[in-house]
C-alpha cells in the first residue's frame, strides 16, 4: 500500500477526480480491503499500518465522489470507505479541511523540512525528533509517527546513508552519555548494533519501523561484505547463519510476548503479543533466505510461546522439514529433553503447514512421533522412586522437562485434520502405541502406596489426553 500510494498522482481539485490514475483506484480498493480485515481481525500481525498512507488525499477523493454527478457505485464505495476511515483514523479525518497537500496536519519538524533542504539541519532535525520520541514518558504513538515521517521525508531529500547513520546515532544515545560515533560502514559491518537500541525505542511503532528498515538495508550490505572478506564460502555461510539466528531469535521473543518489557498492555496472566507487521515480515524474509534457520532456532531452544508464534505465523518454516528431521536423528548432540522439545516444535510445523509439502511433512511427523513414543518411560519417571531423580549435570529435572514437551505434543495432535492423510495416519499409529504403553504400565505390580497413586494419576492424565486427541482427529481408531 505504501508503494502504490507513493506512485499515485492525486487530483488537487474536485474537477480532477475523474482523472484518477489506475494506481489510485487500485490503492483505494486495497485500502478498503485492508480496513475491513483490520476490523475483523484487529489483533492479527497481518493488519495494515496506516501511519504513512496518504489518508488526507483519500478523504478528499471520497468527498469529491459524494457528488451527484459521480456514478452510484463510486458514491457507495466512497461512503463505505469514509465510514471506515472515521472509525480507525479519527485524528486524520478531523483535520482534513481542504485539498490534499494544503491543509493536511503534519508535525512542525516535517513542515520545516519541506522548505529547508540544508543537509546539516536536516540530519539534526531527524536526530532531535527521534530523541524527543524516546524521551516521551507517555509513549504516545503520535510522536513515533512524527519521527518516522521526518525520517522518510529526509531520506527522499538527501543522501539516504547519512540519514540512516544519524538515526542510528540518535537511537543509541542515552540521557547520560554523548551521542556515539557510527559511520555507515560500521553499521553495515555489524548490523547487530541495532539490537542495542533501548527498549523504549522498540515500544514506539514509528521508531520500531525505522530500526527495522535500517536493519534490512544493513543486512543486505553485510551479506556482500561477509562474502568478500571470508576466506571460504562455508565460513561466510556460518557467519551469516549465526547473525540471522540472533536477529530472528530476538525478534521472535519480542513479538510473541515472551517478555513483558516490550508488549502492549501486559496483564497478570501473561504478556500480550506485540502485533507488528514489519517485524513479522523481517522474520519471514530471514527464514526464507536462510535455509535451516528454523532448525537452528529449535536446536538452541525457544520459549514455548515463541515456538507457537513461529509455527502459526511463519509458514515458510516447513521448508526446513528435512533439516528438522536430521536434527531429531542426532542422538549424541542432543539430550533426551532437548530431543523431545525439538520433536514438539517439529510436530507442530508438520501439522500446521504439512499441506504445503505432504511428503516431507509425513516424514517429519514420523520422526517427531518416534521420539515421543521412545521417551514415554522418561515422562512417567523411574519405577518405585518417590521423586524425580533423573537430573542433568546443571540441575534441571529431565522428567519434568520431558513431561511438559510430551503433553504439548499430545495437545498438538488435537489439531490434526484430514487434509493430509499421511500425517493423520502417523498420528493415529503413535496414539495407539502410547495407549498400549499406558495399559502395560497400569497392570504392573510391585509398587504400592503414595508412589503407586502418583504414578496411576499420571498415567490417567496421559490416557485422557490420548483419548481426547483421538476423538479430535475423528479417526475412530480403537485404543
Amino acid at each position: 500500500l505504501e508503494a502504490i500510494g507513493g506512485k499515485v498522482v492525486w487530483p488537487r481539485c474536485s474537477s480532477g477526480v475523474g482523472s484518477l490514475s489506475d494506481e489510485g483506484y487500485q490503492f483505494l480498493f486495497k485500502l478498503l480491503y485492508s480496513l475491513c480485515f483490520l476490523e475483523l481481525q484487529p489483533e492479527s500481525p497481518f493488519v495494515v499500518d496506516l501511519t504513512n498512507l496518504p489518508l488526507a488525499e483519500t478523504m478528499f477523493v471520497c468527498d469529491a465522489w459524494s457528488d451527484s454527478n459521480i456514478p452510484p457505485r463510486l458514491q457507495t464505495f466512497a461512503k463505505v470507505l469514509k465510514v471506515s476511515l472515521r472509525k480507525h483514523c479519527p485524528d486524520v479525518v478531523s483535520h482534513v479541511m481542504g485539498p490534499p497537500n494544503s491543509s493536511f496536519r503534519v508535525p512542525n519538524s516535517v513542515a520545516t523540512l519541506r522548505g529547508d533542504i540544508n543537509h546539516r539541519k536536516t540530519l539534526q532535525m531527524v536526530s532531535n525528533t527521534i530523541r524527543c520520541c524516546i524521551g516521551d514518558d507517555k509513549h504516545s504513538e503520535n510522536s513515533g509517527a512524527a519521527a518516522e515521517r521526518t525520517f522518510l521525508l529526509a531520506r527522499s531529500r538527501i543522501c539516504s546513508k547519512d540519514v540512516d547513520t544519524a538515526a542510528v546515532r540518535a537511537l543509541l544515545t542515552s540521557k547520560n552519555s554523548p551521542s556515539p560515533y557510527f559511520s555507515y560502514a560500521n553499521i553495515c559491518r555489524d548490523p547487530l548494533v541495532l539490537l542495542k537500541c533501548p527498549l523504549s525505542a522498540w515500544k514506539f511503532r514509528g521508531l520500531r519501523r525505522i530500526i527495522l528498515s535500517i536493519l534490512n538495508r544493513a543486512l543486505d550490505a553485510n551479506d556482500h561484505l561477509v562474502l568478500e572478506t571470508s576466506p571460504t564460502e562455508d565460513t561466510a555461510f556460518e557467519l551469516v547463519a549465526a547473525r540471522n539466528a540472533i536477529i530472528v531469535r530476538c525478534l521472535l521473543v519480542a513479538t510473541s510476548g515472551a517478555t513483558s518489557s516490550l508488549t502492549e498492555n501486559p496483564t497478570k496472566k501473561g504478556a500480550r503479543p506485540l502485533y507488528c507487521s514489519m517485524m513479522m515480515s523481517t522474520i519471514r524474509s530471514l527464514v526464507v533466505r536462510q535455509r535451516g534457520l528454523t532448525a537452528l532456532l529449535v536446536r538452541q531452544g525457544l520459549p514455548d510461546i515463541a515456538v507457537d508464534w513461529l509455527v502459526e505465523f511463519v509458514p515458510e518454516s516447513i521448508n526446513d522439514a528435512s533439516t528438522l528431521k536430521s536434527l531429531l536423528s542426532e542422538r549424541s548432540s542432543l539430550t533426551a529433553a532437548e530431543r523431545l522439545t525439538a520433536a514438539d516444535a517439529s510436530l507442530r510445523v508438520a501439522i500446521v503447514h504439512g499441506s504445503a509439502d505432504n511428503e516431507h511433512a509425513q516424514a517429519l511427523t514420523y520422526a517427531a512421533l518416534s521420539v515421543m513414543v521412545s521417551s514415554f518411560f522418561l515422562v512417567i519417571g523411574p519405577v518405585g522412586v518417590p521423586v524425580n531423580c533423573v537430573l542433568e549435570d546443571d540441575g534441571p529435572d529431565v522428567t519434568q522437562l520431558c513431561r511438559k514437551a510430551f503433553f504439548r505434543m499430545l495437545a498438538a495432535l488435537q489439531k490434526v485434520n484430514g487434509r493430509n492423510p499421511g500425517v493423520r495416519n502417523e498420528c493415529t499409529i503413535a496414539l495407539q502405541k502410547i495407549a498400549g504403553l499406558c495399559k502395560g504400565e497400569n497392570v504392573m505390580s510391585g509398587v504400592a502406596g503414595v508412589v503407586a497413586a502418583r504414578r496411576k494419576k499420571l498415567l490417567k492424565e496421559i490416557w485422557d489426553a490420548v483419548v481426547k486427541a483421538n476423538n479430535a482427529m475423528g479417526c475412530g481408531a480403537q485404543i
